[in-house]
């Protein structure tokens, strides 16, 4: 079941990266819609989050199961069978759908680029406030920041306020999303080294 849930979690991003107003990501085989002829749904993507839903369910059974009368329940076991055969079915289902759906996952950079920019750098809003709470204190930073996310331009109001010491090149490095990517290298690193 838990096995089942990751990979619902997957195929449920992949969903949420494929609207239309996010646009992120297109799974290569699509499904048609029955009322817009346009859309393109993640149809493997929505598989493995129903399987990842009805293992949770099965699994639900098994764990009803644990309470008993006296040695062996009459009838609680008898229903454990399906159960287990159910949390399995669908644990399968669901990894090879999560596993279709990203085999063929066409990424478009451009447009999570322009998904990033559309928030004028508000997105890296903790990263400038972490930078500048190692000078200004984490309170005052917090507050600085989340006034300066107020005004009509994040960047001109973090470069126009002297308490912050940013110049137009260090500001334009703490607004870079490419360089803020946290532990993400180490964990694709140790992804690759187990499939390898």
């Amino acid at each position: 079941a838990t096995v089942a849930g990751a990979c619902g979690k997957v195929g449920l991003d992949v969903v949420l990266l494929s609207q239309t107003e996010v646009g992120e990501v297109r799974e290569a085989a699509t499904g048609g819609s029955s009322a817009m002829p346009q859309k393109r749904n993640p149809v493997k993507a929505t598989l493995a989050r129903s399987c990842g839903a009805l293992a949770a369910a099965h699994a639900a059974v098994l764990q009803h199961g644990l309470a008993q009368e006296h040695q062996r329940a009459a009838g609680a076991w008898h229903a454990e069978w399906e159960a287990l055969c159910g949390v399995l079915m669908f644990a399968g289902g669901a990894a090879a759908a999560v596993a279709e759906s990203l085999g063929g996952l066409a990424v478009d950079a451009a447009r999570m680029r322009a998904n990033l920019d559309a928030t004028g750098g508000l997105v890296l809003s903790e990263r400038v406030a972490a930078a500048l709470a190692e000078r200004l204190g984490r309170g005052a930073a917090h507050e600085l920041v989340a006034a300066a996310a107020e005004a009509p331009s994040f960047w001109d109001a973090l470069l126009a306020d002297p308490r912050l010491g940013l110049d137009a090149e260090a500001l334009d490095a703490l607004l870079d999303p490419t360089t803020y990517l946290g532990s993400a290298a180490a964990f694709v690193d140790r992804a690759l080294a187990r499939y390898d």
